[in-house]
Protein backbone atom coordinates (compact mmCIF):
# COMPACT_ATOMS: atom_id res chain seq x y z
CA UNK A 1 0.00 0.00 0.00
CA UNK A 2 1.58 3.14 -1.01
CA UNK A 3 1.83 5.73 1.95
CA UNK A 4 4.42 8.26 1.73
CA UNK A 5 4.65 10.99 -1.15
CA UNK A 6 8.30 12.72 -0.37
CA UNK A 7 9.67 15.85 -2.25
CA UNK A 8 13.26 16.23 -2.49
CA UNK A 9 14.58 19.86 -3.30
CA UNK A 10 18.40 20.27 -4.67
CA UNK A 11 19.24 23.44 -5.59
CA UNK A 12 15.62 24.78 -5.71
CA UNK A 13 15.34 22.39 -8.45
CA UNK A 14 11.90 20.34 -7.04
CA UNK A 15 12.45 16.26 -7.44
CA UNK A 16 9.36 14.52 -7.31
CA UNK A 17 10.27 11.63 -5.41
CA UNK A 18 6.96 9.79 -6.38
CA UNK A 19 4.87 7.78 -4.17
CA UNK A 20 6.23 4.16 -2.42
CA UNK A 21 5.38 1.40 -0.02
CA UNK A 22 7.09 1.63 3.39
CA UNK A 23 9.76 -0.82 2.70
CA UNK A 24 10.32 -0.29 -0.69
CA UNK A 25 13.11 0.99 -2.22
CA UNK A 26 13.05 2.41 -5.05
CA UNK A 27 10.97 5.19 -6.74
CA UNK A 28 7.54 4.36 -9.40
CA UNK A 29 9.87 4.88 -12.15
CA UNK A 30 12.68 2.62 -11.06
CA UNK A 31 14.84 4.80 -9.62
CA UNK A 32 16.31 4.42 -5.95
CA UNK A 33 14.47 6.21 -2.80
CA UNK A 34 15.99 6.74 0.38
CA UNK A 35 15.55 4.25 3.42
CA UNK A 36 12.08 5.14 4.95
CA UNK A 37 14.05 5.62 8.28
CA UNK A 38 15.49 8.60 7.14
CA UNK A 39 12.51 11.16 7.24
CA UNK A 40 14.03 14.76 6.92
CA UNK A 41 14.11 17.44 5.82
CA UNK A 42 16.93 17.31 2.67
CA UNK A 43 16.33 21.24 1.50
CA UNK A 44 17.98 23.02 3.74
CA UNK A 45 20.83 22.30 6.86
CA UNK A 46 19.92 19.61 9.31
CA UNK A 47 20.00 20.07 12.77
CA UNK A 48 19.56 16.86 14.81
CA UNK A 49 16.14 17.39 16.36
CA UNK A 50 14.24 18.00 12.49
CA UNK A 51 12.50 14.79 12.20
CA UNK A 52 9.31 14.48 9.86
CA UNK A 53 7.10 11.86 10.89
CA UNK A 54 5.71 9.33 8.39
CA UNK A 55 2.10 11.25 9.07
CA UNK A 56 2.96 14.76 8.44
CA UNK A 57 5.32 14.63 5.32
CA UNK A 58 4.33 17.06 3.12
CA UNK A 59 6.73 18.88 -0.09
CA UNK A 60 8.07 21.79 2.16
CA UNK A 61 8.30 24.15 -1.27
CA UNK A 62 5.78 24.48 -3.56
CA UNK A 63 6.66 23.12 -7.27
CA UNK A 64 6.76 24.33 -10.34
CA UNK A 65 3.85 24.92 -11.96
CA UNK A 66 3.59 22.80 -15.05
CA UNK A 67 3.98 19.57 -12.56
CA UNK A 68 1.14 20.81 -10.59
CA UNK A 69 -2.65 19.90 -10.90
CA UNK A 70 -4.92 22.66 -12.13
CA UNK A 71 -6.14 23.88 -8.53
CA UNK A 72 -2.50 23.24 -7.59
CA UNK A 73 -3.35 22.87 -4.27
CA UNK A 74 -3.72 19.65 -1.85
CA UNK A 75 -6.49 18.62 0.84
CA UNK A 76 -3.49 19.54 3.30
CA UNK A 77 -2.68 22.99 2.30
CA UNK A 78 0.98 21.43 0.36
CA UNK A 79 0.84 21.51 -3.55
CA UNK A 80 -0.73 18.53 -5.13
CA UNK A 81 1.23 16.45 -8.45
CA UNK A 82 -0.39 15.71 -11.66
CA UNK A 83 0.66 11.90 -11.95
CA UNK A 84 1.40 12.46 -15.27
CA UNK A 85 3.53 15.51 -14.93
CA UNK A 86 4.77 13.71 -12.03
CA UNK A 87 6.46 10.62 -13.97
CA UNK A 88 7.71 12.92 -16.86
CA UNK A 89 9.64 15.07 -14.02
CA UNK A 90 11.27 12.25 -12.04
CA UNK A 91 12.13 10.62 -15.48
CA UNK A 92 13.78 14.04 -16.21
CA UNK A 93 15.60 14.58 -13.11
CA UNK A 94 15.54 11.68 -10.92
CA UNK A 95 17.02 8.89 -13.40
CA UNK A 96 18.49 5.84 -12.08
CA UNK A 97 22.43 7.06 -12.75
CA UNK A 98 21.45 9.93 -10.56
CA UNK A 99 19.66 8.21 -7.76
CA UNK A 100 21.28 4.82 -7.57
CA UNK A 101 21.07 2.70 -4.24
CA UNK A 102 25.28 3.06 -4.70
CA UNK A 103 24.56 6.66 -4.64
CA UNK A 104 22.23 6.77 -1.82
CA UNK A 105 22.92 4.13 0.59
CA UNK A 106 21.95 3.89 4.29
CA UNK A 107 25.19 3.87 4.96
CA UNK A 108 25.52 6.91 2.90
CA UNK A 109 22.42 8.95 4.88
CA UNK A 110 22.29 7.92 8.43
CA UNK A 111 21.98 9.89 11.16
CA UNK A 112 25.93 9.78 12.12
CA UNK A 113 26.30 11.31 8.68
CA UNK A 114 23.70 14.18 9.00
CA UNK A 115 25.04 15.72 11.84
CA UNK A 116 24.21 19.33 12.90
CA UNK A 117 25.28 21.68 10.26
CA UNK A 118 25.65 18.71 7.79
CA UNK A 119 24.22 19.67 4.48
CA UNK A 120 23.17 16.04 2.04
CA UNK A 121 24.46 15.69 -1.27
CA UNK A 122 22.42 13.46 -4.02
CA UNK A 123 25.83 11.64 -4.70
CA UNK A 124 25.54 10.53 -1.38
CA UNK A 125 28.32 12.16 0.03
CA UNK A 126 28.57 14.96 2.56
CA UNK A 127 29.07 18.37 2.52
CA UNK A 128 29.65 21.54 4.29
CA UNK A 129 29.29 19.22 7.46
CA UNK A 130 30.51 21.88 9.83
CA UNK A 131 33.06 20.96 13.13
CA UNK A 132 32.28 18.85 15.82
CA UNK A 133 29.88 20.12 18.40
CA UNK A 134 31.65 22.48 21.06
CA UNK A 135 31.71 20.56 24.45
CA UNK A 136 31.77 22.00 27.80
CA UNK A 137 31.94 18.59 30.22
CA UNK A 138 31.70 15.34 29.36
CA UNK A 139 31.39 11.92 31.81
CA UNK A 140 32.12 8.18 30.92
CA UNK A 141 29.47 5.76 31.66
CA UNK A 142 30.08 1.83 31.28
CA UNK A 143 29.32 1.65 27.37
CA UNK A 144 28.02 4.98 26.74
CA UNK A 145 28.96 8.82 27.93
CA UNK A 146 27.16 12.11 28.09
CA UNK A 147 27.95 15.53 27.73
CA UNK A 148 27.26 18.84 27.28
CA UNK A 149 27.22 21.09 24.43
CA UNK A 150 26.80 24.18 22.71
CA UNK A 151 23.44 23.77 20.29
CA UNK A 152 22.83 26.68 18.40
CA UNK A 153 23.92 28.95 20.44
CA UNK A 154 22.87 27.12 23.35
CA UNK A 155 24.86 26.06 26.31
CA UNK A 156 24.21 22.96 28.59
CA UNK A 157 22.49 20.58 26.43
CA UNK A 158 23.16 16.82 26.72
CA UNK A 159 24.00 14.53 23.97
CA UNK A 160 24.55 11.40 25.12
CA UNK A 161 26.22 7.98 22.75
CA UNK A 162 27.02 4.34 22.80
CA UNK A 163 25.01 1.71 24.16
CA UNK A 164 21.15 2.68 24.62
CA UNK A 165 19.69 -0.10 25.27
CA UNK A 166 18.13 1.28 28.60
CA UNK A 167 17.32 4.70 26.82
CA UNK A 168 20.30 5.98 28.50
CA UNK A 169 22.09 7.41 25.62
CA UNK A 170 19.30 9.46 24.38
CA UNK A 171 21.14 11.24 21.23
CA UNK A 172 19.36 14.31 22.56
CA UNK A 173 17.75 15.04 25.90
CA UNK A 174 15.33 17.68 26.78
CA UNK A 175 16.75 20.79 29.16
CA UNK A 176 18.97 22.84 30.04
CA UNK A 177 21.81 21.47 32.22
CA UNK A 178 24.14 22.14 34.93
CA UNK A 179 26.21 18.80 34.32
CA UNK A 180 25.72 15.82 33.27
CA UNK A 181 26.83 12.18 35.04
CA UNK A 182 26.48 8.70 33.00
CA UNK A 183 25.90 5.58 34.90
CA UNK A 184 26.35 1.63 33.52
CA UNK A 185 22.68 1.64 32.59
CA UNK A 186 21.27 5.07 33.30
CA UNK A 187 22.69 8.56 33.42
CA UNK A 188 21.77 11.41 35.14
CA UNK A 189 21.97 15.44 35.35
CA UNK A 190 21.43 18.79 36.75
CA UNK A 191 19.24 21.10 35.28
CA UNK A 192 19.86 24.87 35.59
CA UNK A 193 17.45 25.13 38.15
CA UNK A 194 19.01 22.77 40.68
CA UNK A 195 16.54 19.85 39.83
CA UNK A 196 17.80 16.20 39.20
CA UNK A 197 16.85 14.70 36.28
CA UNK A 198 17.87 10.68 35.59
CA UNK A 199 17.16 8.37 32.39
CA UNK A 200 17.46 4.89 31.88
CA UNK A 201 17.22 1.76 34.08
CA UNK A 202 15.36 2.22 36.83
CA UNK A 203 15.74 -1.65 37.97
CA UNK A 204 17.14 -0.14 41.32
CA UNK A 205 14.67 2.94 41.64
CA UNK A 206 17.46 4.72 40.18
CA UNK A 207 15.60 7.23 38.29
CA UNK A 208 12.27 6.63 40.35
CA UNK A 209 13.79 7.69 43.59
CA UNK A 210 15.73 10.31 42.90
CA UNK A 211 15.47 13.51 44.49
CA UNK A 212 11.98 15.37 43.62
CA UNK A 213 12.73 18.50 45.66
CA UNK A 214 15.97 20.59 46.31
CA UNK A 215 18.35 22.33 44.55
CA UNK A 216 21.59 20.43 43.83
CA UNK A 217 25.37 21.49 42.59
CA UNK A 218 26.87 18.19 41.49
CA UNK A 219 26.00 14.70 40.92
CA UNK A 220 27.47 11.56 40.16
CA UNK A 221 26.38 8.29 38.95
CA UNK A 222 27.66 4.51 39.26
CA UNK A 223 26.69 1.33 37.90
CA UNK A 224 22.96 0.88 40.34
CA UNK A 225 22.76 4.05 42.30
CA UNK A 226 23.83 7.63 42.45
CA UNK A 227 24.65 10.54 44.49
CA UNK A 228 24.54 14.62 44.43
CA UNK A 229 25.64 17.56 46.51
CA UNK A 230 22.88 19.79 47.32
CA UNK A 231 23.24 23.98 47.43
CA UNK A 232 23.86 23.42 51.06
CA UNK A 233 26.69 21.06 50.91
CA UNK A 234 25.09 18.17 51.95
CA UNK A 235 24.60 14.64 50.43
CA UNK A 236 21.75 12.34 49.11
CA UNK A 237 22.46 9.10 47.39
CA UNK A 238 19.58 6.59 46.18
CA UNK A 239 19.23 3.52 43.83
CA UNK A 240 20.92 -0.19 45.25
CA UNK A 241 22.42 -0.20 48.51
CA UNK A 242 23.81 -3.11 48.80
CA UNK A 243 26.63 -1.82 51.40
CA UNK A 244 25.67 1.20 52.77
CA UNK A 245 26.88 3.26 49.26
CA UNK A 246 23.21 5.08 49.91
CA UNK A 247 22.36 4.50 53.69
CA UNK A 248 25.73 5.60 55.58
CA UNK A 249 26.47 8.87 53.34
CA UNK A 250 27.12 11.30 55.62
CA UNK A 251 24.61 13.31 57.62
CA UNK A 252 26.69 15.99 58.79
CA UNK A 253 29.20 17.84 57.62
CA UNK A 254 29.54 20.02 54.12
CA UNK A 255 30.90 18.53 51.02
CA UNK A 256 31.68 20.36 47.58
CA UNK A 257 32.23 17.33 45.18
CA UNK A 258 31.06 13.26 45.89
CA UNK A 259 32.17 10.79 43.92
CA UNK A 260 30.92 6.93 43.14
CA UNK A 261 32.29 3.30 43.19
CA UNK A 262 30.47 -0.11 42.86
CA UNK A 263 29.35 -0.11 46.25
CA UNK A 264 31.14 2.45 47.95
CA UNK A 265 31.50 6.16 47.51
CA UNK A 266 33.80 9.39 48.57
CA UNK A 267 33.44 13.01 48.95
CA UNK A 268 35.67 16.19 49.32
CA UNK A 269 34.32 17.96 52.34
CA UNK A 270 34.15 22.41 52.07
CA UNK A 271 38.22 22.03 53.68
CA UNK A 272 39.38 19.61 51.34
CA UNK A 273 39.05 16.41 53.30
CA UNK A 274 38.12 13.42 52.10
CA UNK A 275 35.61 10.96 53.42
CA UNK A 276 34.78 7.74 51.95
CA UNK A 277 31.83 5.12 53.06
CA UNK A 278 30.17 1.78 51.83
CA UNK A 279 31.83 -1.24 50.84
CA UNK A 280 35.30 -1.81 52.62
CA UNK A 281 36.15 -5.85 50.99
CA UNK A 282 39.09 -3.91 49.56
CA UNK A 283 39.84 -1.24 51.79
CA UNK A 284 38.13 1.79 49.62
CA UNK A 285 37.48 3.33 53.17
CA UNK A 286 40.33 2.38 55.29
CA UNK A 287 42.75 2.95 52.88
CA UNK A 288 41.71 6.35 52.13
CA UNK A 289 43.69 9.90 52.98
CA UNK A 290 42.99 10.60 56.97
CA UNK A 291 44.84 14.12 56.84
CA UNK A 292 45.95 16.45 54.04
CA UNK A 293 43.91 18.93 51.74
CA UNK A 294 43.02 17.39 48.42
CA UNK A 295 41.29 19.20 45.20
CA UNK A 296 39.83 16.83 43.37
CA UNK A 297 38.32 13.03 43.86
CA UNK A 298 37.25 10.26 41.08
CA UNK A 299 36.16 6.35 41.83
CA UNK A 300 34.84 3.45 39.77
CA UNK A 301 34.17 0.15 40.72
CA UNK A 302 36.68 -0.41 43.95
CA UNK A 303 39.42 2.24 43.14
CA UNK A 304 39.74 5.90 44.29
CA UNK A 305 42.27 8.30 43.53
CA UNK A 306 42.50 12.18 44.35
CA UNK A 307 44.64 14.66 43.74
CA UNK A 308 46.52 16.72 46.86
CA UNK A 309 46.52 20.93 46.88
CA UNK A 310 50.18 20.49 46.17
CA UNK A 311 49.20 18.54 42.72
CA UNK A 312 50.42 15.15 44.65
CA UNK A 313 48.09 11.89 43.49
CA UNK A 314 46.93 9.76 45.38
CA UNK A 315 44.78 6.27 44.64
CA UNK A 316 43.80 3.53 47.37
CA UNK A 317 41.85 -0.13 46.97
CA UNK A 318 43.13 -3.35 44.82
CA UNK A 319 45.61 -3.19 42.43
CA UNK A 320 45.15 -5.20 39.29
CA UNK A 321 46.71 -3.75 37.01
CA UNK A 322 48.66 -0.82 38.81
CA UNK A 323 46.11 2.02 38.85
CA UNK A 324 47.63 2.22 42.48
CA UNK A 325 51.05 1.29 42.29
CA UNK A 326 51.91 3.10 38.92
CA UNK A 327 50.16 6.44 39.75
CA UNK A 328 52.89 9.16 38.90
CA UNK A 329 55.06 10.07 42.08
CA UNK A 330 55.90 13.28 40.28
CA UNK A 331 54.50 16.08 38.65
CA UNK A 332 51.53 18.64 39.41
CA UNK A 333 48.17 17.47 38.71
CA UNK A 334 44.91 19.25 38.11
CA UNK A 335 42.09 16.86 37.83
CA UNK A 336 41.50 12.93 37.56
CA UNK A 337 39.29 10.17 36.31
CA UNK A 338 39.29 6.49 37.57
CA UNK A 339 38.02 3.95 35.22
CA UNK A 340 37.40 0.13 36.11
CA UNK A 341 41.66 -0.82 35.74
CA UNK A 342 43.29 2.66 34.50
CA UNK A 343 43.31 6.26 35.59
CA UNK A 344 43.68 9.14 33.56
CA UNK A 345 44.92 12.80 34.73
CA UNK A 346 45.44 16.27 33.48
CA UNK A 347 48.67 17.83 35.10
CA UNK A 348 49.86 21.42 35.46
CA UNK A 349 49.60 22.00 31.68
CA UNK A 350 46.77 20.24 31.11
CA UNK A 351 48.26 17.05 29.68
CA UNK A 352 47.20 14.11 29.72
CA UNK A 353 48.57 10.95 31.47
CA UNK A 354 47.09 7.67 32.01
CA UNK A 355 48.77 4.44 33.59
CA UNK A 356 46.70 0.66 34.40
CA UNK A 357 45.47 -1.48 31.95
CA UNK A 358 45.97 -0.49 28.41
CA UNK A 359 44.57 -3.80 27.09
CA UNK A 360 42.14 -2.08 24.63
CA UNK A 361 44.35 1.10 24.48
CA UNK A 362 42.80 3.02 27.59
CA UNK A 363 46.29 4.17 27.84
CA UNK A 364 48.29 4.21 24.61
CA UNK A 365 45.46 5.74 22.87
CA UNK A 366 45.57 8.86 25.00
CA UNK A 367 46.41 12.09 23.13
CA UNK A 368 50.10 12.87 23.14
CA UNK A 369 49.40 16.51 22.21
CA UNK A 370 47.04 19.55 23.33
CA UNK A 371 45.46 20.88 25.99
CA UNK A 372 42.51 19.67 27.85
CA UNK A 373 40.02 21.32 30.23
CA UNK A 374 38.23 18.27 31.59
CA UNK A 375 38.49 14.49 31.34
CA UNK A 376 36.40 11.44 32.70
CA UNK A 377 36.75 7.55 32.20
CA UNK A 378 34.40 5.02 31.50
CA UNK A 379 34.49 1.33 31.69
CA UNK A 380 37.87 0.99 29.57
CA UNK A 381 37.58 4.23 27.80
CA UNK A 382 38.22 8.00 28.56
CA UNK A 383 36.97 11.26 26.65
CA UNK A 384 38.04 14.80 27.57
CA UNK A 385 37.29 18.39 26.59
CA UNK A 386 40.00 19.43 24.52
CA UNK A 387 40.74 23.14 25.50
CA UNK A 388 41.79 24.63 21.81
CA UNK A 389 38.06 24.09 19.92
CA UNK A 390 36.33 22.65 22.87
CA UNK A 391 35.69 18.99 21.02
CA UNK A 392 35.09 15.53 23.26
CA UNK A 393 37.71 13.26 22.10
CA UNK A 394 37.44 9.78 23.48
CA UNK A 395 39.42 6.57 23.31
CA UNK A 396 39.75 2.76 24.57
CA UNK A 397 36.74 0.78 23.83
CA UNK A 398 34.89 2.00 21.44
CA UNK A 399 32.71 -1.11 20.68
CA UNK A 400 29.26 0.27 21.86
CA UNK A 401 30.21 3.20 19.74
CA UNK A 402 31.26 4.99 23.16
CA UNK A 403 34.03 6.71 21.97
CA UNK A 404 32.62 8.33 18.84
CA UNK A 405 32.06 12.15 20.24
CA UNK A 406 29.63 13.82 18.73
Amino acid sequence: MRKNCLTLVVLSTVLAAGCSSSNSKTFVDGGSKLDSSIKRDLTTTIPDSTVISDSAVTDVHSPPADIQTADGKAADGGSKLDAAKLDAATDATMTDAAMTDAAMTDAAMTDAAMTDGATIKFDGTVADAGPPLAGSQVSGGDYHACGLFTINGKAGQVRCWGDNYYLQAPSTHAGDFLEVSAGMDFSCGILTSGAIDCWGDDTYKQITNKPSTGSYTQIRASESYACAVSSTGSIDCWGSDDAGEVAAKPTTGSYTKVVTGWDHACALSSTGAITCWGDDTYKQKTDAPKTGTFIDISADEMVTCAISSTGAVSCWGPDDYGEVANAPTTGTYTAIAVGPDHVCALDQNSAIKCWGDDSINQISGAPTTGSFAQLDSGYDFTCAVRRSDSRVVCWGDGSAGQTTAP
